[in-house]
């Protein structure tokens, strides 16, 4: 009476189901397969037809990890083994020259960004003029250059585990570059605004420059050539803005930027919690954290209320009628 192994193969980081994984069942102690197959579309896999006893299973993918496992079989057994494979780290490596004479630049600064603009690891070329950033988990990320005398270049980049993708940099030189300082607030409380996006675009829509704003909503972009810009800023919760600038050589451009918050929506349904019958006219006050009233309104005949053009944030939603208990939402 043979028995069977069976289970779904997926990836560590994004849970996502993995096609086409290699299942091995090996005699233990050696690298002889007995069996072996591969995850279908779903990531699942079946080997069947294994006679009794002790096996060694290896699940292995390409750009993951091999994940090993002993199993122990009995007569007509269907032992379930799930494996979560981890991805290799990629490494992205490239060039960094000068525009006019095509030699390398040396101690260029390489910075590898997030889509938010934050930093999150950076080389220097050496003579070069190569660079290697390494362990880099997949994804969409923006790279940066940076040299004296030179201008700023961006360019994005997209990772995929266990490669190694080529990025080189030419760079203009350009003793005579501009800048831009400013600072990004709420415009309906004047409030300064941590981590908003600020994207500067030449007129071909390229992206060239870069920025995010500080707790201080303060933020700087360094190395520009004289040109005409387009500045696109960004910010959770709030309405996105595009501004246009001109940069002059040897200048600092302050630019000061309010954004709209983006309004928001609330709906939902009165009920009596026995009967599940919909509830007209009961009370429904909003309440900001801090317990400070915000609007009111009543139920329908249907038992259902909406209350618009609300900031987004956290709330307290009170229902309450004078038949029955009070009740609260978050």
């Amino acid at each position: 009476n043979p028995a069977s192994l069976s289970g779904i193969v997926t990836d560590a980081q994004t849970k996502a189901p993995l096609t086409g994984a290699l299942v091995e069942v090996l005699v233990v102690g050696t690298t002889i397969p007995v069996k072996s197959t591969l995850t279908d579309a779903n990531g699942h896999y079946l080997v069947s037809g294994l006679a009794e006893g002790e096996y060694r299973v290896v699940i292995s993918a390409d750009n993951y990890g091999a994940q090993p496992f002993r199993i122990v079989l009995i007569p007509g057994e269907r032992e379930i083994l799930n494996a979560a494979l981890i991805p290799h780290p990629a490494s992205i490596q490239g060039t960094v020259t000068d525009e006019k004479t095509g030699k390398p630049i040396q101690e260029a600064r390489v910075e590898l960004l997030n889509n938010q603009g934050k930093v999150l690891a950076a080389d220097y070329t050496d003579e070069q003029g190569t660079f290697t950033i390494r362990g880099v988990p997949s994804g969409t990320y923006i790279l940066r250059a940076i040299a004296e005398g030179f201008a700023i270049q961006t360019k994005p980049v997209t990772v995929v585990a266990g490669t190694q993708p080529q990025v080189d940099f030419v760079l203009i030189s350009s003793p005579d570059v501009g800048s831009i300082i400013g600072t990004v607030t709420n415009q309906e409380t004047g409030k300064s605004i941590e981590g908003a996006l600020v994207e500067v675009l030449n007129a071909q829509k390229e992206l060239v420059g870069i920025g995010c704003t500080d707790v201080c909503g303060k933020f700087a972009i360094e190395g520009l050539l004289a040109n005409p810009y387009t500045l696109h800023i960004i910010a959770e919760g709030f309405l996105s803005k595009i501004k246009r600038v001109t940069i002059l050589a040897n200048t600092i451009e302050k630019i000061d930027i309010a954004l709209i918050p983006k309004l928001t929506t609330i709906t939902g349904v009165a009920c009596d919690i026995k009967t599940g019958l919909h509830l007209p006219n009961i009370l429904i006050e909003l309440f900001n954290i801090q317990e400070e009233f915000i609007t009111n309104t009543l139920t329908d005949s249907n038992g259902q209320y909406t209350v618009c053009e609300l900031s987004a944030g956290t709330f307290n939603v009170k229902a309450s009628s004078k038949s029955y208990l009070s009740e609260s939402r978050i």
